[in-house]
């Protein structure tokens, strides 16, 4: 039995509102400044604001290890569900906390603790949201499936600028101040709540069960076995992904770099990064049906040497003060992305054999994720400073080695479970 469309739609909600509370939290940082640390210059606040954002980030590799090994001992269903319950928790606790004027030192260190429990969280939702997504999904279909998970991570990003667009056209900046900064995770809360509600509903995915009768190798400690016999996959995925992660948020961040130097009115400025997430949003089902007629490595692959080729371009065409260019220079990383980022899902199931495929999956994912992903921006800011054009130069140079890595050691491990059945 293949998974249905409301139950894919309950099932990554939850990663769509991960990347709610991510995008709200960085763009609230001025409010939570004023609320946390208010007896600091403002400079030194938001750095410290920003620094509970980056140290948070850090606590995702251990969630991969803990919800890793609740998804490879004891299932996957359990794992989507814990990592989304906890989520939820850590919304609405956000939602709920006393600021600096209430409990002084001690607000900004439970903020802290609270954010790191969330990352924990988050570094298990996207490893057992892509293993249950497409484990559910029809063999035919894997790749459009897949798709589903990115278009969650692209869909609550899209959300959460809406969400702020509304919070500040529809309060004033002291009523933000006051409560309307609590309103957005409040909205993740109850939403999760929903979302819980049903997941809790979901079957376990029948390769996993069919998996844990046939094999006799599903260990009590995937964790161990995981680094001991499948430290070439982690290697592997980890490089495979480093493209993937610098894509994607030198996408997100490319535009809103460069749209503060267009002769366009604020409102026009404002709904840019909109357009953008819509862009690569609709583009990602349609390389969900390319992966399933062609191949995720081919697919994948083009994407990487359309970065190679087009990364210096795209970013010396944003360098141009036309509201045209900097749209014609999105519309091409859109494609590019979309290729890339499309395949990321299936890629990682297909590398990775099923009795420790969601431990080694979390593991690899995560770690590049904070090394590749979470510094993207800073390496693109530095990078920018010495020359606008070098962040092209940057996304060319780890594509290449990401599409050496797939043309040369891609494991295909799921095709070959798939023959031996």
């Amino acid at each position: 039995m293949s998974i249905s469309k409301k139950q894919i739609a309950l099932v990554v909600a939850g990663n769509a509102f991960e990347w709610l509370d991510f995008v709200v939290y960085a763009s609230l940082s001025s409010v939570l400044t004023k609320l946390f640390f208010p007896n600091t210059d403002f400079n030194s606040g938001l750095l410290m604001t920003l620094a509970i954002f980056s140290m948070s980030f850090l606590a995702r590799p251990i969630g991969g290890l803990i919800f890793g090994h609740l998804g490879d001992a004891y299932g996957r269903r359990l794992a989507l569900y814990t990592s989304g319950g906890v989520l939820a928790f850590t919304s609405i606790a956000i939602a709920l906390m006393p600021t600096y004027e209430t409990l002084g030192v001690a607000a900004p260190i439970i903020l802290l603790l609270v954010r790191v429990i969330q990352s924990i969280a988050i570094g298990g939702e996207y490893p057992a949201l892509v293993t249950y997504l497409i484990e559910s999904s029809p063999a035919n279909k894997r790749g459009f499936y897949g798709t589903f998970a990115q278009i969650s991570t692209t869909g609550g990003v899209l959300l959460a600028t809406l969400v702020m667009m509304g919070l500040n056209s529809w309060l004033t900046s002291e009523q933000i101040l006051s409560w309307g900064w609590r309103l957005p995770f409040g909205i993740g809360f109850i939403t999760l709540l929903i979302c819980l509600y049903y997941r809790f509903k979901l079957l376990e995915t029948l390769e996993f069960q069919a998996a844990r009768q046939k094999l006799t190798h599903f260990k009590k400690a995937p964790v161990k076995e995981a680094f001991t016999q499948h430290y070439r996959t982690i290697l592997f995925i980890f490089i495979m992904i480093m493209a993937p992660a610098v894509v994607f948020y030198t996408y997100n961040i490319s535009g809103q770099m460069l749209v503060k130097r267009l002769p366009v009115s604020d409102e026009v400025k404002l709904w840019l990064p909109v357009f953008n997430a819509i862009l690569l949003t609709g583009l990602m089902p349609v390389c969900g049906l390319l992966i399933d007629r062609l191949g995720w490595q081919k697919v994948m692959g083009s994407g990487f040497i359309l970065a190679i080729i087009a990364g210096t371009p795209i970013y010396y065409i944003m360098q141009q003060p036309s509201l045209v260019a900097l749209l014609s220079a999105q519309l091409l990383w859109a494609v590019i992305a979309a290729l890339i980022l499309s395949c990321v899902p299936i890629s990682l199931v297909d590398s990775t054999e099923v009795s420790t495929r969601t431990t080694v999956l979390a593991i690899s994912y995560n770690l590049c994720l904070v090394l590749f992903g979470g510094f993207t921006p800073t390496i693109n800011l530095m990078l920018n400073s010495y020359n606008p054009v070098m962040p092209g130069v940057y996304v060319s140079v780890v594509s290449l080695i990401s599409l050496l890595c797939i043309t040369r050691f891609s494991p295909q491990t799921y095709t070959q479970q798939l023959q031996r059945a």
